[in-house]
């Protein structure tokens, strides 16, 4: 069995020509949470432009990646944000 063969996706940095693929599963996502809780969640437009994808995608504080298929399909996506805190609240732990 081949390496790909035995890998049944891979992770890979979304590029700007994902962002068509991005609006369309972020748009599913979307509408499972407002039929499943429409207390939270509400129908609306776009949730993400082009002109926010792109600037996520210069921006060093933000993490975008594609799960891929073998096949090359898109197998799901995550998004994260890394953000500095203000402060710190550490407790000291005793032994």
């Amino acid at each position: 069995m081949s390496q790909e063969q035995s890998q049944p996706f891979h992770i890979e940095r979304a590029v700007s020509s994902d962002y068509s693929v991005i609006c369309r599963l972020i748009t599913e996502e979307h509408a499972m949470h407002v039929t499943a809780r429409p207390d939270i969640f509400q129908p609306c437009g776009t949730l993400l432009t082009k002109e926010e994808y792109e600037a996520m995608q210069k921006d060093d504080t933000y993490f975008l990646y594609m799960a891929r298929t073998s096949g090359g399909e898109t197998a799901g996506l995550c998004f994260a944000k890394l953000k500095r805190l203000r402060f710190c609240l550490v407790q000291k732990v005793q032994n």
